[in-house]
């Protein structure tokens, strides 16, 4: 995921912001980060600037530590925001071969291309749906993986109105709070995120960095992982990003 979204995040400076996409996975080369990235701008402008017959990119690789359970957040986070067009983004980028200590960085290599579909290809949507297990292991596994962004535990009677998820709010990480409360809730479990009221929990004690599920069944999660897929979700777009090839030197 964090090979995608550097993908994404270059794309944007080059072209223009993306508002959706949907990616696809060749499970014959489970080394490879994605086969395909079907995107749309947000500006329909930003699709003209793509050469019609398609244009090869050489996108610097995503540098982090490989753990058991995957990314963590602040494997992501650079990454998380919405990136604008940059004019210079050629001019700036045209010899960028080389990482912030000067030694020479591993690249994804894409060809981006306009589709020539008007929306995404039926068979998206109507994949079969993760079965009730499946969905179980995934919100336990989300719900993990939420201890790798250090959290103060808040007032589970502290509701979140739906208009904060998209305007303001007086708490830190409002979505994702609200994802993980969700996730706990449909496992019927208490959010380790959360202070209950029969709960004589000290939240300043948590210090930074600490979480109450930080390398707990990291051996499960392991095990679970090739099992394991998100469940997939229809959208629409005009902008296809094909299968890179594997990431090498230069």
């Amino acid at each position: 995921m964090v090979e995608v979204l550097a993908v994404l995040r270059t794309i944007e400076k080059k072209y223009g912001r993306i508002i959706e996409f949907h990616v696809t996975k060749d499970f014959e080369m489970p080394d490879r980060p994605f086969a395909m990235i079907f995107a749309a701008f947000a500006d329909p402008a930003s699709l003209k600037l793509v050469p019609s017959r398609g244009i090869e990119l050489a996108i610097p690789a995503p540098e982090y530590e490989h753990q058991p359970g995957g990314p963590g957040w602040k494997d992501i986070e650079e990454y998380l925001d919405e990136a604008d067009r940059d004019p210079q983004f050629d001019r700036d980028n045209d010899l960028n071969l080389f990482g912030p200590q000067g030694h020479v960085r591993n690249h994804i290599y894409v060809r981006v291309s306009p589709s020539k579909l008007s929306t995404f290809p039926t068979h998206i949507a109507e994949h079969e749906h993760p079965s009730p297990e499946k969905q179980r292991r995934i919100a336990e596994q989300f719900l993990r993986w939420g201890g790798t962004k250090p959290l103060e535990p808040i007032s589970s009677e502290r509701p979140i109105q739906d208009q904060e998820l998209f305007g303001e709010s007086s708490l830190d990480n409002v979505r994702m709070r609200a994802a993980l409360r969700w996730a706990a809730k449909a496992l019927n479990k208490r959010s380790p995120y959360e202070i209950y009221p029969d709960e004589a929990v000290d939240a300043t004690s948590l210090t930074e960095g600490d979480s109450p599920l930080v390398g707990q069944d990291v051996a499960e999660s392991e095990s679970r992982r090739e099992d394991d897929a998100a469940a997939r979700t229809a959208a629409f777009g005009e902008t296809a990003i094909e299968e890179p090839l594997p990431t090498s030197k230069h």
